[in-house]
Order: structure tokens, then C-alpha cells, then sequence
């Protein structure tokens, strides 16, 4: 039986995800569910084809990831598994067929487009490298860690991080809305690029940047044939990332044993995310156990993060770091390294039973918000806080509320500026 729910979630999706990657390639203002479907294709369905053809991890690299073993092996848990993704991507594909696109519109008093505030903005992560006397650090390609930052015991990363992220923003926010581009803006566009990914050190910034520029390429008015090139090039781009990533395991930050299946197990974990879910049903449903103190933890804490602790001395920390104390029945203040979430699995955490429900509509709740909204750039934003949900640990990443708020404030005085002429 698992087996066929396999085939039927390979098969089904495979369709999904091409027809919704063609309507991102070739319709404009198509629905944010188009990139949604992809993404819970790449990191939930490809993994479960590597299976087939690659095999199933034995997970000996990292000795927590051990715990993973019995969850993907297990038949009950990989039909529920199946179930579970199959009803998410057909609700979302269902969603994308029936939406009808609209008009988007570039936010024309977006403080950060071509002002020069913007510009500081854009720069705000290399002039904080400057202003910190931190740019001997960056000599070499590398990890914040292995540069000599500790990451856990310093604002430093966070604050760079959230300066990136609203340089990214503000950068191709008005580059993407130029008509007419120069040479010179093409070759700023690479070094800008170079600079951002060189900075960071790490992998995640490469698939950020691309579904980044694939978001706004979308959105603009392009002829036929560069539609082609961009439905053949984002193939090649992903392929060529995870090529990266296995040269990252062996060059940049070497592992112990860098063989092939050492390597593939690594691969599986950075790009899938269906471990976690797995391990998640096993623990929370199969078990009957608990990953978190009480029901909602970490969904209270997400919606409530910006709370600041001293006030809230309670406040749940991110939901990456009671997975990972489940994952190596450590203390949560005892972790030596951390695990990469998803929304799927978070869903369950929170509400058991009900989180399998409540992670199928709350996604299509979200990009119905999205497609509702007529700004290109909040709706960019809709569509990263998704991605990020579903692939990533939210706590860095809530920059992007911050700049959601703005996006809503200008959009607003647009509007009210509009209806007084």
C-alpha cells in the first residue's frame, strides 16, 4: 500500500508541479500557489523519488539523525506521510486553476525604489561589515562560524541577516521596476549578487536569490522567448545547486567521510523535509508523544514574536529548537547544533490530529491573501514568508513582517494619495 501512495504522490505531483511551473514561466500574475506547489514538490516529493532510485538514507553521518531511521522505513507512517502532502499539493493545485489573474501595479511611493534613502538601504549590510571592523572576516569564502563568529551568543549575524534581507528587497524592488535597464545595471545586478552570496556563506542565499528574481521576472511584461529561456534555465539553475552543495560538502566545509552516500545524506536533509514530517507523525501520532510543552506553543510564539522577552519571560523560543531537543533528548538549552523545520511538521507539533488540517488551509488561506493583494512587492513578500514557512526556522527571518508592514503602510498612502487627485 505505501508503495502505491508513493507512486500516486510522484506521479500526481510531477504533473502538479510542471503545470504550475509553466504557468509561472509563461502567465503573468499567475497565483502564488504556483510556487508553493514547487516548493513542497522539491523539498517533500523529490525526496521521495531519490528513494526509489538513490534509496533511502542510512543516516551514519550525524549520529542524531539516527532517530530518522525508523520513521522513514515505516510503512503506516510513510501512507500517512502520502495522505498528507497528496491532499496539500491537489488543494493548492485545485486553488491555482481556479484563479483568475489580475493586474498587479509597481508601488510607486516605495520609500526604498530609487531615493536615497533606498540606496542606503541597499547598502545598510556592507556598511554594517564596515562600520563593525568585521571585514577581515570575509577575506574567504566560508560559514559565519568557521569565519569566527559565534552565531549563538551574539546579535551580530542577526542583525546582518535582516540587513540583507531588506537590501535584497529594496535592491530588486527597483531594479525589476527600471524599463529601461543599461549595461552598467546588468553588471551592478552580478557584483550586487556575488557580494550578498559571498557574504552570507551559505547555501540558503543561492535559493532565496532565485526565487527572488524568478518572483519578479514573473511579474514583467516579457516576450515569448525569454519566457522559454527562463522555463529551461530554472531547471538547469537547481540542478546546478545541488551539484554546489555537494562540492560545498567536500571544499568549503568538509565533512569527516565525504563519500558519495555520506554526501547524499547530507543533500537529503538541507533539500528535503520529509525526515522531520516523518518523524514528527511517528512521535506525535503514532507514539502519542509530545515534541512541545502544550498544544500552539510555537505557533503562539511565532505570531508573538516580536514581544520581547523580558517582558514575556515565558515566550516560546523558535519551533527549530524543541524538534531538534526532541531529535537528541538533549535539554533545549543544551543543543549543539540545530534542525531544519517545516510547516507540515510544525502544524502536527502544535495541534496533533488537527495540525494536518490546519496546515492544508492555512497555506491556501495564505495564498489566497496573496493573490488578493495588487502590489507586486507585498505580494513577494507573501510568497517568501510561505517558502520560509514550509523550508526554513522563521526566527531570522521575521525581517520580512517588518518590511510586509511597510509594504501595507505605502500601499495605503498610494491609495490615499490616489483617491484625493
Amino acid at each position: 500500500m505505501a508503495q502505491i501512495l508513493d507512486w500516486l504522490l510522484i506521479i500526481f505531483g510531477t504533473i502538479f508541479a510542471l503545470s504550475s511551473f509553466k504557468k509561472i514561466c509563461f502567465q503573468k500574475n499567475c497565483s502564488i500557489s504556483n510556487f508553493i506547489i514547487c516548493i513542497v514538490y522539491v523539498f517533500c516529493i523529490l525526496p521521495i523519488i531519490l528513494n526509489y532510485f538513490v534509496g533511502i538514507p542510512e543516516y551514519n553521518t550525524v549520529y542524531w539523525y539516527k532517530v530518522f531511521i525508523s520513521p522513514m522505513n515505516n510503512e503506516t507512517i510513510s501512507c500517512i506521510y502520502d495522505i498528507y502532502i497528496f491532499a496539500s499539493i491537489t488543494m493548492l493545485y485545485i486553488y491555482s486553476s481556479e484563479f483568475k489573474p489580475k493586474n498587479t501595479q509597481n508601488d510607486k511611493l516605495m520609500f526604498f525604489n530609487s531615493n536615497i534613502f533606498g540606496k542606503i538601504i541597499v547598502l545598510s549590510p556592507f556598511i554594517y561589515i564596515l562600520i563593525s571592523g568585521t571585514l577581515k572576516n570575509y577575506m574567504v569564502y566560508n560559514t559565519q562560524s568557521l569565519r569566527g563568529f559565534d552565531i549563538n551568543n551574539s546579535s551580530y549575524f542577526t542583525n546582518l541577516i535582516a540587513l540583507i534581507f531588506l537590501s535584497l528587497f529594496s535592491y530588486y524592488s527597483s531594479f525589476f521596476k527600471k524599463e529601461k535597464k543599461r549595461k552598467v545595471d546588468y553588471i551592478v545586478f552580478i557584483l550586487y549578487n556575488l557580494l550578498i552570496i559571498w557574504i552570507v556563506g551559505k547555501r540558503f542565499i543561492f535559493a532565496n536569490i532565485a526565487i527572488t528574481i524568478l518572483y519578479y521576472l514573473s511579474q514583467l511584461d516579457l516576450k515569448e522567448n525569454i519566457r522559454r529561456k527562463m522555463f529551461k534555465l530554472v531547471p538547469v539553475f537547481l540542478i546546478t545547486l545541488i551539484c554546489f552543495s555537494g562540492l560545498y560538502l567536500k571544499v568549503v566545509r568538509p565533512l569527516s567521510d565525504t563519500s558519495f552516500d555520506s554526501i547524499y545524506e547530507m543533500l537529503r536533509v538541507d533539500f528535503g523535509r520529509d525526515d522531520v514530517i516523518k518523524y514528527t507523525i511517528e512521535k506525535e501520532i503514532i507514539k502519542n508523544e509530545r515534541i512541545l510543552e502544550y498544544r500552539g506553543e510555537t505557533m503562539l510564539g511565532l505570531l508573538l514574536q516580536f514581544v520581547p522577552r523580558k517582558i514575556w519571560p515565558g515566550k516560546p523560543y523558535p519551533h527549530y529548537m524543541y524538534l531538534t531537543s526532541s531529535l537528541l533528548n538533549v535539554n533545549i538549552f543544551k543543543l549543539p547544533a540545530g534542525t531544519t523545520p517545516s510547516y507540515y511538521e510544525m502544524a502536527i507539533s502544535n495541534f496533533g490530529y488537527f495540525g494536518f488540517i490546519f496546515a492544508i488551509f492555512t497555506l491556501l488561506l495564505l495564498c489566497y491573501f496573496a493573490d488578493k493583494s495588487q502590489s507586486i512587492d507585498t505580494k513577494y513578500i507573501w510568497t517568501m514568508l510561505m517558502v520560509v514557512l514550509l523550508t526554513q526556522s522563521m526566527d531570522i527571518y521575521i525581517i520580512y513582517i517588518f518590511i510586509f508592514a511597510l509594504c501595507k503602510l505605502f500601499e495605503f498612502m498610494y491609495n490615499l494619495r490616489k483617491n484625493k487627485i
